[in-house]
């Protein structure tokens, strides 16, 4: 479990350095996605160590409204010509 925890944790920093970093907006988006799924998944570390899977649902329910602003996002900048 630490193990996991700490993966996740080095994760996260990466893909918050990329949001900051990157050189396009589109890599900033795709850091964007990455740590939204990072998110899910800490969720889904806390739900099997507490033993309380109403945070597994919870997890399901973020990566899919995540998974749709990213969607969103992504139609967005093309519209706009930056994609």
């Amino acid at each position: 479990m630490v193990l996991a925890i700490s993966l996740l944790g080095i994760a996260a920093l990466l893909a918050v350095f990329r949001m900051i970093v990157g050189p396009t907006v589109v890599d900033r988006m795709v850091a964007l996605d990455i740590a939204t799924t990072i998110t899910a998944a800490a969720l889904f570390l806390v739900a099997f160590h507490f033993g309380r899977f109403i945070y597994a649902d919870v997890a399901l329910v973020y990566a899919a409204i995540s998974f749709a602003a990213v969607v969103a996002l992504g139609r967005f900048l093309e519209e706009r010509g930056e994609a």
